[in-house]
């Protein structure tokens, strides 16, 4: 429950101008009050962001790799929007096992269930 009060103004109308310079000591203490956390704040959002970054590109390096050198009864989850474009919103995915490897021919059997997702 809130407590409402009237103000009157004595001033008869007349607005008084504020200063800026009675606001810089309050401003700088404090910011010299924050500074202790700040810091560490941000150490760890710099730190955060550097592992995202770094785990997300191990990962991308990794899939290429995994990609690049496929072997016989490797299984993938395979994006069937980029061979086919008459699929239906969830017709997303499907799931492909290579069988044969033959030079720079791979030979893949797909599942025939659809993934959403």
């Amino acid at each position: 429950m809130f407590k409402v009060s009237r103000v009157e103004n004595s001033n008869n109308g007349q607005v008084q101008r504020l200063k800026l310079s009675a606001f810089i000591p309050t401003f700088k203490h404090f910011i010299a009050s924050k500074k202790s956390l700040l810091i560490p704040v941000l150490f760890f959002l710099a730190y955060y962001s550097y592992y995202v970054i770094y785990q997300t590109s191990r990962d991308q390096q990794q899939t290429h790799q995994i990609v690049a050198t496929p072997k016989i009864n490797d299984i993938y989850l395979f994006d069937f929007r980029i061979v086919s474009h008459n699929l239906r919103p969830n017709e997303k995915y499907r799931i492909a096992k290579v069988v044969d490897i033959t030079g720079d021919i791979i030979t893949l059997v797909y599942g025939s269930f659809y993934y959403p997702n």
